[in-house]
């Protein structure tokens, strides 16, 4: 009966160990680290799906602030906010929504849409290029 109760006790001990374990490691990616905190940065869109945005009539300001997990976007003076949660390399944006509900336009649709499809990220001197899948999503380059 002795032996029973102690298996299962450690069998409780293994399971509980599992789950923490499982739980740690999916959250391991997207810790803050050093190379993330330099995310924390206002960021001027420069490319969009390939294409080149000219800043003066089509600009768009990615403001990130890794701390709070969070980011605002300026884009043809509309402004979006939401969610974001960066590792080493991955990236991912979520819960993005207009500070006024107004109708967006094509470009800022393109925009939010791309960051809802970012996966992971790099820097590239002065730049921030966000990637989906395979391809370059959107291009960035440090404002300040």
């Amino acid at each position: 009966m002795k032996n029973t109760k102690l298996s299962f006790w450690r069998f409780g001990e293994l399971s509980v160990f599992l789950f923490a374990l499982l739980f740690f490691s999916s959250c391991q990616s997207f810790q803050a680290d050093e190379s993330t905190m330099r995310l924390h940065d206002i960021w001027g869109l420069q490319q969009l799906n390939g294409k080149q945005i000219d800043s003066r009539t089509q600009g768009a300001i990615l403001e990130l602030y890794v701390a709070k997990q969070s980011f605002l976007l300026s884009a043809n003076q509309k402004s979006f906010q939401g969610k974001f949660r960066a590792g080493k390399s991955q990236i991912s944006f979520s819960k993005i929504t207009p500070a006024l509900s107004t109708t967006s336009s094509a470009q800022e649709t393109e925009l939010i849409d791309a960051l809802k499809k970012a996966k992971r990220w790099e820097f590239e001197k002065r730049h921030l290029i966000l990637y989906g899948k395979e391809k370059v999503l959107a291009r960035f380059v440090k404002m300040d």
